[in-house]
């Protein structure tokens, strides 16, 4: 479009900055709204005052917190002592304080072990059903994927090609299967197979003939294998 005008909640954002702030909050990698030298609860002080959070809303999010991440001793660690989990959980937290509507995660796990990945994922789950906020999610992690969404959009150079729910998603490929086997000589090789066009057996076979085949498995395709499939569809 070359005219028009954006809403975001009703609201125009670059006209009520103010009260498009209120709606939103964000995690974007390296930009952290915590005070890199003052314990945890120091920042989520200055941003109690920044947001006019009420005491008592206040205290109900830190209770909150207490239950979903038990954060009572990150509470008075500083900042520039967390591991990055840590800061990434801090900065979670941080975004959801003041109750907004919207909250932008981009990569959240991106670069953690799988434990804290496993938290970070249970905190958003969390958060999400407890105070019922919209949360829109950047990632890479498929693993992110399958835990926290429900929809998924999906771009490709800029132009959308995909949006809608994730059930949908694998029930349009559910014809579809990945076939590892360990082959004789050569380990282990993953094959996906459409098995509306292809007999799963009759590529066994196939294999079985050329070498031998020592063991196989056989697994619903992964999001990841959806998704990549999709991308070629639009290549």
């Amino acid at each position: 479009p070359t005219s028009g005008e954006i809403l975001v909640n009703g609201v125009v954002p670059y006209k009520n900055r103010t009260r498009n702030a209120e709606n939103i909050g964000v995690v974007f990698g390296q930009r952290s709204q915590l005070w890199w030298s003052l314990p945890l609860i120091e920042s989520f002080k200055l941003l109690k005052e920044i947001y006019m959070i009420p005491t008592a809303d206040y205290e109900r999010m830190l209770e909150l917190y207490r239950e979903l991440a038990d954060i009572e001793q990150l509470l008075h660690k500083p900042v520039r002592q967390m591991s990055l989990g840590q800061r990434t959980l801090s900065d979670i937290l941080a975004a959801f304080l003041h109750n907004p509507k919207i909250v932008f995660l981009d990569e959240p796990t991106i670069g953690l072990d799988v434990s804290m990945k496993a938290k970070i994922r249970e905190l958003i789950k969390g958060l999400n059903k407890e105070k019922n906020t919209t949360v829109i999610l950047t990632t890479h992690d498929m693993g992110d994927v399958d835990a926290l969404c429900q929809r998924i959009i999906i771009i490709d150079h800029g132009s959308m090609i995909y949006d809608n729910d994730i059930e949908h998603l694998k029930h349009y490929f559910g014809s579809y299967r990945t076939l590892k086997l360990n082959l004789v000589g050569t380990g282990w090789q993953e094959i996906v197979v459409d098995e509306s066009k292809t007999d799963v057996m009759s590529v066994i076979s196939e294999y079985q003939k050329k070498g031998g085949v020592k063991d196989i498995q056989l697994e619903d395709i992964s999001t990841e294998e959806v998704i990549k499939k999709i991308y070629e569809g639009a290549a």
